[in-house]
């Protein structure tokens, strides 16, 4: 799925080219914009949205799995990340009592004992 679209490209290029170099270089252009737009903003939607994370969460997801493991493990990052979290909200519950916490020292307040 990555290597496909720059393949295509370089396809659609070599049939621009017979045309115009020029033509060729704007749909390279093209193409490298559309992928960045997809990659960055529709794509983690798009996979959160279906996976219930959030965008940002799968963007960084991927960035430290490709930071950790380069492409294998941005391929990993994304289900590796829903385990985690899947089995730390099994483990954990809600996180009630800590988002509780954090609300009653922002606030000033002292936080409710039942809750620690």
């Amino acid at each position: 799925p990555i290597m496909g679209c720059y393949l295509g490209a370089g396809v659609g290029a070599l049939m621009c080219l017979s045309v115009s170099p020029w033509k060729a270089v704007e749909f390279l252009v093209f193409i490298f914009v559309l992928q960045q737009l997809e990659d960055n903003l529709i794509y983690p939607r798009v996979v959160g949205t279906s996976l219930g994370l959030p965008g940002i969460w799968v963007l960084a997801s991927v960035a430290v799995g490709g930071g950790i493991g380069g492409i294998v493990g941005m391929l990993v990052a994304i289900p590796a990340y829903t385990v985690i979290r899947v089995v730390a909200a099994r483990f954990f519950g809600d996180f009630k009592p800590i988002r509780r916490l954090i609300k009653a020292t922002d606030g000033g307040e002292t936080p409710p004992s039942e809750d620690l």
